[in-house]
């Protein structure tokens, strides 16, 4: 028996939809973020013909992500032994933390795949961001072109709340949307230079407020909880706050040593809307 203590999950400090492929996935630029997500895996070689997969803590519907990287990492000519696998979930589906993607990279970690990112693309987005094992770094394409860069010296608070965001139903909402019919209007150049300048910002601790993500003003046209958790964030003594990923979870950046306790006195008017707070 293996126990891996390793998976994590991760936030976009920014993102920005600059495209869509003619394939119809979307291109992204996107500073990440690991955080750690609590999630551990245990595995042992199975002596039966496939693999298993058990989630314990969160019910996981449809083929978990964890199986489906073992088949893509066979179907590329990797021969690796079927495994028992339960992996013990902290982050729900929907969050935009990407914790299926923390698995499916910690899986690959543990069996040595040595893999191109492209391969690894295939089993979700924000797998080549786990796979390569960076504690920051800008992504961009699809997710598999990752430059690494330094972790912000500021800290992060989480705050996963009850309600859930489907990345697929998100993007087709995203490109619906009336602010997006005439295209994105970011692409890469502008989402570089727009990214710098926060980057900039962050790094020397100055405040920058509500930070960009394409699908927040989507997100909170359909849900004013957000801006009550934005203005939460501000009044605590965050120095930036936004949405992760295409959402649900929220998150604010920090180095106030006060601003933990403030917040917690802060959402506890709202304990019935979180479903979680990282700190």
């Amino acid at each position: 028996m293996y126990i891996l203590n390793n998976s994590f999950a991760k936030v976009n400090i920014t993102l920005r939809v600059t495209g869509v492929r003619s394939d119809g996935y979307h291109n992204i630029y996107s500073l990440f973020y690991r955080v750690n997500a609590s999630e551990k895996l245990h595995i042992s070689v199975s002596d039966k013909d496939h693999d298993t997969v058990h989630s314990e803590g969160i019910l996981i519907k449809g083929e978990n992500i964890i199986s489906k990287a073992l088949r893509i990492v066979r179907e590329y000519g990797l021969n690796i032994p079927f495994l028992d696998i339960s992996v013990y979930k902290t982050i729900p589906p929907g969050t935009g933390l990407g914790g299926g993607s923390g698995n499916a990279g910690a899986i690959l970690g543990f069996i040595g795949a040595n893999l191109p990112l492209d391969v690894i693309s295939k089993i979700g987005a924000d797998v080549p961001f786990f796979y390569k094992k960076h504690e920051a770094a800008i992504v961009h394409g699809i997710g598999d072109k990752i430059d690494p860069v330094n972790k912000l010296r500021l800290n992060i608070a989480v705050i996963i709340p009850k309600w859930n965001s489907g990345t697929g139903n998100a993007y087709k909402l995203l490109d619906m949307h009336w602010l997006y019919q005439g295209g994105y209007p970011f692409g890469e150049n502008e989402a570089k230079e727009e990214l710098d300048k926060i980057y900039s910002l962050l790094s020397s601790n100055k405040f920058a407020g509500l930070l960009p993500n394409d699908f927040t003003p989507v997100l909170v046209e359909g849900n004013s909880l957000y801006e009550k958790f934005f203005k939460i964030f501000c009044d605590a003594g965050a120095v930036a706050w936004g949405i992760t990923g295409s959402g649900a979870a929220m998150f604010a950046l920090y180095s106030d040593v006060n601003f933990v306790s403030l917040l917690l006195d802060k959402i506890q008017a709202y304990n019935e809307f979180i479903n979680k707070v990282i700190i």
